[in-house]
């Protein structure tokens, strides 16, 4: 009797390649030839209801154009033909102010919320093209839209018509801080007593919080937090400081400074594992599953930097180390490297600090070379931008102690006069009692006519810019940041923002071609950092756009985008808002008239 031998089976169920090396070649072709197949794969588009109840799938699309951005709003749209159901549906199922969500999932039979595109549909046209043909076209726009109509308030536990607190100030790592600010203020609205609480004299905002039994857990918010655990939190030290302002507009310099980013992901029911894993892995994935479909808002740290305890003590370390590097960049502006460029920013500036403490981003493993054969970088542009100016401009006002110094002067002077001739009044009169010649109070007619005169404009040459630029370079470059104010700290920051505006630098904008060595959303994701070739020498930037399309004509594409191609922030305005944010929280937290 024969006996049928199995391959001999390596851990993750994968083939020994020692003991059955055809096995193992067989399997990783298969494999291969598996995510080939999916990249080409139709994605599955489906239409959601506006409490994200599942109406259709929608199949037949004439075209798809969908996009997620790191740090804004990815939009897009969807074009279907006039027959289709869903816009008989559209005519005669729904009212035209209800709203409806759109999710996109890029590979069908391998379904997940991490990579899941999910969106609202901002407009429906109904369109008649010019070969009499009818369209219907989808604006869509991506979840995390949410972020910029949530607002930070004051006092969020507290109604908008009493704010005990002048402004919310919470410190701490930058995603534990930002999770934790977005929980709370989702909660104002969410949860059942503060829904109420904080809308006594708005009664049309308690319809959900009591007739919704699932809205007193957090689970069972229809847009949530991803859990943030604040002792495993490693990203930078900052403070967070609101009052009624939007959660992006609040957050993103915060966020970019630290190497963060806020994600949108839709859950929904079918997915297998919890959208929250750092809740997950305290109390289970059962116990950390939404009950509902939902749109999670995760505050991401992508910024590579390794901490040294992996506590959140690595935050204060980084806040410390980065805020250093900013300024040594500084000083070194015009002696360092044109070339070798800061993994963390790209800025052309080796981390100095943080590579003596030894946490300094980590080298990324995703390299993408411009070779001749095959090379997977679709499009590259390397923009090299001349300075601007030799000579920076700024102010408009004198410095107060000198408008007040000269008007002390003057009116010393003035008074002086007065009391001379008073004097000399009652002496030709021989003592007798009257008004003065002139009047009382004779310095108070200046009213500051001089102010503003003296040291009221500054300028600042810079020796090497002047000798890069030659004598055809160009001059001035007047500066209006700032308070308008010369000769004072601000006003030397402010040139030095001026200087930096004007500089000559480089931008980077790559774009790659998705399965040539590295597979987008499996191999890498939204904000990962990645190295790139451009003449022959490597840089570091994240993944800042991920574009899906296809039409009748064109297979599904993804357009997956390094870098912005814009320029740099000055990292002396990073460590000065760092310094600035640091200072106005003590005085806010320590300042009576300021918190209460």
């Amino acid at each position: 009797m024969s006996t049928i031998t199995f391959p001999k089976i390596s851990e993750g169920g994968v083939p020994d390649p020692v003991q059955n090396p055809i096995s193992a070649y067989m399997w990783a072709d298969a494999k291969r030839n598996a995510k080939d197949a999916e990249s080409r794969a139709r994605p599955l588009i489906r239409l959601w209801d506006k409490d994200m109840k599942f109406i259709g799938r929608i199949g037949g699309e004439k075209s798809v154009d969908i996009e997620t951005r790191l740090h804004d709003t990815g939009t897009g749209s969807i074009v279907l033909r006039g027959s289709d159901w869903i816009n008989k549906f559209l005519r005669t199922d729904v009212r035209s102010n209800d709203d409806l969500n759109i999710t996109v999932d890029p590979y069908p039979n391998n379904r997940n919320w991490r990579w899941r595109w999910g969106g609202k549909v901002t407009a429906v046209r109904n369109v008649r093209t010019e070969k009499g043909l009818h369209e219907l076209h989808f604006d869509v726009a991506e979840n995390r839209e949410h972020w910029k109509h949530l607002y930070f308030a004051a006092t969020p536990w507290c109604a908008p018509e009493f704010q005990p607190l002048k402004a919310w100030v919470l410190p701490g790592n930058t995603r534990t801080i930002v999770a934790v600010t977005g929980f709370v203020n989702l909660a104002r609205i969410f949860y059942p007593p503060l829904g109420v609480i904080d809308n006594f004299v708005n009664p049309g905002a308690w319809l959900k919080p009591l007739t919704d039994g699932r809205l007193w857990s957090p689970l069972g918010w229809p847009i949530q937090m991803q859990f943030v655990n604040p002792l495993t939190d490693i990203s930078r030290f900052s403070v967070l400081a609101s009052r009624w302002s939007s959660a992006h507009d609040t957050t993103e310099g915060m966020l970019k400074d630290a190497g963060c980013n806020v994600r949108a992901y839709t859950w929904l029911t079918e997915d297998e594992d919890s959208p929250h894993p750092e809740l997950a892995a305290l109390i289970g994935q059962e116990a950390a599953r939404p009950s509902r479909n939902c749109i999670v808002l995760a505050v991401e740290d992508q910024s590579g930097v390794v901490g040294l305890t992996g506590t959140a003590i690595d935050g204060a370390v980084n806040l410390v180390a980065a805020t250093a590097d900013d300024l040594i960049s500084e000083i070194l502006y015009e002696f360092r490297d044109a070339d070798a460029i800061d993994p963390r920013t790209g800025k052309n500036v080796p981390p100095y600090v943080r590579d003596f403490l030894g946490i300094a981003p980590i080298k990324p493993s995703i390299v993408f070379r411009d070779s001749l054969d095959q090379s997977p970088i679709k499009s590259s542009e390397r923009a090299i931008f001349k300075s601007k100016a030799k000579s920076i401009l700024a102010g408009g006002k004198s410095p107060g102690w000198v408008n007040q110094l000269q008007t002390f002067g003057i009116k010393y002077g003035l008074s002086f006069i007065q009391v001379t001739q008073a004097g000399v009044y009652a002496f030709g009169t021989g003592g007798a009692t009257g008004p003065a010649p002139i009047g009382s109070g004779i310095e108070e007619s200046y009213q500051g006519q001089f102010d503003n005169m003296l040291l009221a404009f500054m300028r600042n040459t810079d020796p090497m810019r002047e000798i890069a630029a030659g004598d055809m370079g160009y001059l001035e470059y007047f500066t209006q940041e700032g308070g308008g104010t010369a000769y004072t700290i601000s006003s030397a920051l402010t040139l030095r923002q001026g200087h930096w505006k004007t500089r000559p630098y480089q931008s980077f904008k790559v774009s790659i071609w998705n399965r040539r060595l590295y597979q987008v959303y499996y191999d890498f994701d939204l904000g990962t950092r990645a190295l790139f070739e451009i003449d022959g020498l490597l840089y570091t930037d994240q993944f800042t756009a991920i574009r899906m399309h296809y039409d009748e004509s064109t297979p599904k594409t993804f357009e997956v985008t390094i870098g912005t191609g814009s320029e740099q922030e000055n990292p002396m305005g990073q460590a000065v808002r760092t310094l600035q944010t640091m200072w106005s929280a003590i005085g806010t937290l320590f300042g009576s008239n300021d918190l209460f």
